[in-house]
């Protein structure tokens, strides 16, 4: 699923891939992230802290910033203390400590895709997400990519201690970089100077009748699986460069018998290690990192609800090559919970970033 020509593709915590776990998922009330609508308008509130503390850019001119960035010093405001910063005509300041930020702005995602995989029992006549066309069609789930589906859904249904035996779903998104507007059209806002950074993702009720139990927790892809999302049809064999549960970079002839282009890598391996080759996806260790997981607490609206995860501006990096992966965080039944998807006709539903800032502040 793409916007603005972009590819799409498919993924779960290292379906084939290999990943970094966010939250132990034994622990059932961590919840950082919050539900609700975003407000992706601008605002008008102005910084209420008198801090000084932020990101500093020289401008040549009005409207044109320098490559020099620099943090700005919090001591003596006459310049008298040792270690402050004197700031000469020409720089802004921005504050990173506003308790209420000046403009909050939203960026849709670049792509995104799901990964899934059933059981051996489940599949035993084929993927059941996908129409038997013909009936008898025998493809699984993991060889699938899923990348034009407006919504799929999330589930986690473990079968043994053997990973690449799970019933699961999982939701792979990379974000957009967002461009921040000009402040009063004039000023440039670096990335670093970005106090909220949230990925906006709407969940709805699958099927209403079943009970609500969701816990969900981000996941981290391990650096180096850059991913593609495949561009055909949902529910379709995945062709290169498009990625599955299966595969990094699925075959080239499509084959679901066929060996990767490329494999999902192990944590640290700079070639798969064919132990590992199947393995829908290995928890390296917890990264404090990563948002904790977020138990929703109750089922959303018809419409569904946004579920805001919070990030570090420095993460924006591996938020916008590599991506990330939603899903549940212990036993989750298909049926309870979907995803929205960039495929979604309404775009206030879609997936990305919210980004705030402070106002900037002219230095003399």
């Amino acid at each position: 699923m793409a916007i603005g020509g972009l590819a799409t593709a498919c993924g779960r915590p290292n379906p084939g891939f290999k990943l970094i776990d966010s939250s132990d998922a034994g622990d059932s009330d961590g919840q950082s992230a919050s539900v609700g609508s975003t407000n992706s308008g601008p605002g008008t509130s102005t910084p209420t802290s008198t801090d000084t503390s932020g990101v500093t850019m020289t401008t040549a001119s009005v409207g044109t910033m320098s490559s020099t960035v620099s943090t700005v010093s919090t001591g003596d405001p006459t310049g008298d203390t040792e270690g402050a910063t004197t700031l000469p005509a020409g720089k802004w300041t921005f504050p990173t400590n506003c308790l209420e930020p000046f403009n909050t702005f939203f960026t849709p995602a670049a792509e995104d895709t799901f990964f899934a995989n059933e059981s051996v029992e489940v599949a035993a006549t084929g993927c059941t997400w996908k129409p038997k066309v013909p009936l008898n069609d025998p493809i699984q789930c993991r060889d699938m990519q899923f990348s034009a589906a407006k919504e799929f859904q999330l589930y986690l249904l473990p079968v043994d201690d053997n990973p690449r035996n799970d019933d699961v779903g999982i939701y792979a998104v990379r974000f957009e970089m967002p461009v921040a507007p000009k402040y009063l059209d004039k000023v440039d806002i670096p990335p670093e100077a970005f106090t909220v950074v949230q990925a906006r993702i709407r969940v709805a009720q699958a099927v209403e009748v079943l009970p609500w139990n969701v816990t969900l927790g981000v996941r981290r892809f391990v650096a180096g699986n850059t991913w593609t999302a495949g561009q055909a049809e949902k529910f379709s064999p995945c062709f290169a460069p498009s990625a599955s549960f299966r595969c990094r970079v699925c075959p080239v002839n499509g084959s679901e018998k066929g060996a990767c282009e490329s494999e999902w890598r192990d944590v640290d391996l700079d070639v798969p290690d064919p132990a590992q080759d199947g393995i829908p996806y290995a928890v390296g260790a917890v990264d404090p990192e990563l948002p904790p997981k977020m138990v929703v607490p109750q089922p959303p609206p018809v419409d569904g609800a946004d579920l805001s995860f919070p990030f570090k501006p420095e993460q924006l990096g591996w938020l916008t090559s590599d991506g990330m992966m939603l899903m549940p965080v212990g036993k989750t039944e298909k049926g309870v919970v979907e995803v929205r998807t960039l495929e979604t006709v309404h775009e206030d539903q879609r997936p990305g970033l919210v980004v705030s800032y402070c106002e900037p502040q002219p230095m003399d």
